[in-house]
């Protein structure tokens, strides 16, 4: 639970990161590309034109991306041959 401190900001410790654990497990690129067995470029790719969801840490050409789990599921569900 998120609460203000005396100052006004969010106080952020309070917060038990332990339910999210489990529900939010995230791949990187490159995990998801092996898993995959397709090149880094095209997961790259699948996130840039938005086919496959993940979340983009930082700018540029050196920014991270970070893929939940449940967004591989459901990109290989709905890509299903």
């Amino acid at each position: 639970m998120t609460a203000m401190n005396s100052q006004g900001n969010w106080d952020l410790t309070a917060i038990d990161i332990s339910e999210y654990h489990h529900s939010m497990e995230f791949m990187t690129r490159n995990e998801v590309a092996k898993y995959l067995r397709v090149h880094a470029r095209t997961i790259e790719r699948w996130l840039t034109n938005k086919s496959l969801k993940g979340y983009k840490l930082g700018k540029g050409r050196t920014a991270l991306w970070r893929i939940p789990k449940s967004e591989v599921k459901k990109f290989l569900e709905k890509h299903k041959s």
